[in-house]
């Protein structure tokens, strides 16, 4: 497995620090936190001796299931597109949609799920077309997320050519029930975010905080090896310095070795 590192907690003029990271991590940038320019300019500084791949997280505000017309919604996508391609990237985040389209009516929800599905169909089809691989993220809404416990899952076998981030954090608020998720989307799954909760407020919480309620990090990180061996776990922290996601990768990697170790000598 390979692991990478979030920008997200380095937002807001800290972004440089990435550099310091092992070269071994690879990283992963929110585009539209600084948007192309920014990025042009200082990920070759970041990517200097950098043996771990690079990911790119598309605008939070893409909405497959609303009411953005295609030609803008396919436009917006675009738009990393010259820097994906640029610098290497090896995959493109997007999630399925914002928080005001899993409001409505059942059948109102249903038809947002089917727009969706059909919405990042196509866009995952012009992405492979245009060399860049779309990965589709699941999002927290407290409770009311489009895609729940058993409508997100349902997205992958509907849409047989999507891949997928499963984010651990949100997942853990929504109550999906993760290793159940990882037997389901197996291969399909390319990526984690990997953070935690208490199972109510998304936080983006380090796993060594052991939050009451959290995530069993032992239990998810077996059954990742297990069921997605190929995919990239990324730590998105809102809150870290590089000292303590080293100790995390750390962790994560000892872990993995661990299970690696046991599973072959059985």
């Amino acid at each position: 497995m390979e692991f990478a590192v979030s920008s997200l907690p380095f937002s807001g003029g800290r972004e440089r620090e990435m550099g310091t990271l092992p070269p071994e991590l690879g990283i992963e940038i929110f585009f539209e936190r600084g948007g192309e320019a920014f990025w042009a300019a200082l990920l070759p500084e970041l990517l200097e001796g950098r043996t771990g791949s690079l990911g790119i997280h598309g605008p939070s505000d893409l909405d497959f299931a609303g009411e953005e017309t295609e030609e803008s919604l396919y436009r917006r996508l675009r738009e990393s597109f010259r820097l994906y391609h640029r610098f290497g990237a090896s995959r493109y985040i997007v999630h399925t949609n914002v928080p005001a389209s899993a409001r409505g009516t059942e059948e109102e929800q249903r038809h947002r799920r089917e727009q969706a599905g059909c919405r990042l169909a196509e866009a995952s089809r012009f992405c492979r077309e245009e060399g860049v691989l779309l990965l589709v993220e699941n999002v927290p809404m407290s409770g009311l997320a489009l895609f729940g416990p058993e409508d997100f899952p349902a997205l992958f076998q509907a849409q047989p050519d999507l891949s997928c981030v499963l984010d651990t954090g949100h997942a853990h608020v929504e109550g999906f029930d993760l290793a159940n998720m990882q037997r389901t989307l197996g291969g399909r799954i390319l990526e984690y975010h990997i953070h935690d909760n208490n199972g109510v407020e998304d936080r983006h919480l380090s796993i060594s905080e052991r939050v009451p309620g959290g995530i069993c990090w032992e239990t998810f990180l077996e059954e990742a090896v297990r069921h997605t061996p190929e995919a990239v776990l990324t730590l998105e922290y809102k809150a870290a310095d590089v000292e303590g996601l080293v100790r995390d990768w750390a962790w994560l990697r000892q872990r993995e070795e661990r299970y690696l170790s046991g599973r072959d000598g059985a």
